[in-house]
């Protein structure tokens, strides 16, 4: 009788979090289409809470190279959702702030965050979420050593 591998056992740990992040990214995306700002919401969610956040900041963040940063960082501004000012302390750097439009819009972008995780997570105990997330944790910071700085 031939041995049955399972895909679970044959693809990298990366490719299935990729499929999950683009299925996921998939249905957040749809609910929030008629915002008209890409894929970016998780952009805007990391400059609300992070104080003197800077451009480079988030790329180091979200692991992303200087010039995709610098697209969507154009993309947002040229939606109205971000503004940039030179840091007072470090005139070499420039701090980026959500608009008043990007403030306005957080709460639609936090409700849909909220619907779509709870979607995820269907079937899944409180407790099991909380062992998913501190394991998703413990495996970023086994491979934080590892990367090579974009």
């Amino acid at each position: 009788m031939a041995k049955t591998k399972t895909l679970q056992n044959v693809l990298p740990l990366a490719q299935h979090f990729s499929i999950l992040s683009k299925g996921y990214i998939e249905v957040f995306a749809k609910k929030l289409a008629h915002l008209e700002i890409d894929r970016y919401f998780s952009i805007l969610l990391y400059i609300d809470n992070t104080a003197n956040c800077t451009q480079q900041h988030i790329s180091a963040f979200f692991k992303t190279d200087k010039a995709s940063m610098v697209r969507i960082m154009n993309c947002l501004s040229k939606h109205g959702m971000v503004d940039k000012r030179v840091n007072a302390a470090d005139r070499r750097e420039n701090l980026v702030f959500l608009t008043d439009k990007a403030k306005n819009i957080l709460p639609e972008i936090h409700k849909a965050v909220e619907d779509v995780n709870a979607l995820a997570m269907q079937g899944l105990s409180k407790k099991d979420i909380k062992h998913l997330y501190k394991y998703i944790e413990t495996m970023q910071n086994n491979l934080d050593g590892h990367i090579i700085n974009l």
